[in-house]
């Protein structure tokens, strides 16, 4: 790999994980030493062209040229990138507000005013205030679910790793934190006797063919609720599924700092979701009865 002139950045690797490094320094206020920015890629070619991309933001001055030396800092930058990301389809808005959420109530009120230094955001500190989250109840008065645990750890795991990246770390101190257990519920689908009388109760009613749907092909219930009769093709008996319904953050309540949600369609929850299946004939039958 040919050595690039002082100032240009670097590329580097493949590494283990057969990423390339993409790396430019960025210049500081105060004349503190230059900070590394880094970003990876999945091949050489596109790891130079980061490279070039993120050296034209250093030049027209969109970088931003001093170091947050707090974490409710960095996190708002976190926040501005992941912003930018959702525009680019880059990330799920759900996603990026489920992370919203968690740190407005979770983490910035806690550890926000903490400096970036291992000092301050020590094992002992993130495992107490782990700890206290864990003791919380929720706006019902329960305890906080697992799933929402794993969801405030994860935030804050994504926020600090990327201060590793940005060399604002040296090491992510909540690695070193055991993360909350994940649910050991477990899914118990309906017996073949359930399901029957379950299609038998809704035979007559309106949401009939919603319960076949869900049953017998799968559907995620917003997949199922963004339907049209445009993505049912009757001649071929084919569904297509290309859109999904969500409660989206919409605005926050100014007087309980509560999030406001509507319900809006969007894409599916993956890539892989969206597909071209086939109806069963039962399926067929109540599509074109719920029709009439």
């Amino acid at each position: 790999m040919s050595r690039r002139v002082r100032g240009e950045g670097s590329v580097s690797g493949p590494r283990k994980d057969g990423l390339y490094v993409a790396q430019v320094m960025v210049p500081q206020e105060d004349g503190k030493p230059a900070r590394r920015w880094t970003k990876y890629a999945k091949t050489e070619a596109l790891a130079h062209a980061k490279r070039r991309a993120m050296l034209a933001e250093v030049e027209r001055g969109l970088v931003r040229t001093q170091r947050p030396e707090r974490l409710a800092q960095f996190g708002a930058q976190w926040f501005e990138r992941r912003t930018a990301q959702v525009e680019m389809k880059q990330l799920a808005q759900a996603s990026l507000d489920n992370h919203e959420w968690a740190w407005r109530l979770y983490i910035e009120p806690h550890l926000g005013h903490l400096r970036l230094d291992r000092r301050e955001l020590s094992r002992g500190a993130l495992t107490r205030w782990l700890a206290e989250r864990s003791r919380e109840t929720n706006s019902r008065g329960k305890p906080h679910s697992q799933s929402t645990q794993r969801l405030i750890y994860g935030t804050l795991r994504m926020i600090l790793n990327d201060a590793v990246a940005e060399e604002l770390l040296p090491t992510n101190p909540l690695l070193l934190v055991k993360a909350p257990r994940p649910s050991t519920s477990k899914v118990v689908p309906l017996s073949v006797a359930e399901s029957t009388a379950l299609f038998a109760a809704a035979a007559d009613t309106p949401r009939h063919a919603l319960w076949l749907l869900l049953h017998a092909m799968g559907l995620r219930i917003g997949e199922a609720l963004a339907l049209t009769w445009d993505n049912v093709d009757e001649a071929n008996r084919r569904l297509t599924i290309e859109a999904s319904v969500g409660r989206r953050k919409v605005g926050t309540d100014p007087d309980t700092g509560r999030s406001i949600t509507r319900m809006v369609l969007g894409s599916t929850k993956t890539d892989g979701s969206a597909a071209v299946i086939k109806i069963p004939t039962v399926v067929m039958t109540a599509l074109q009865r719920h029709r009439k």
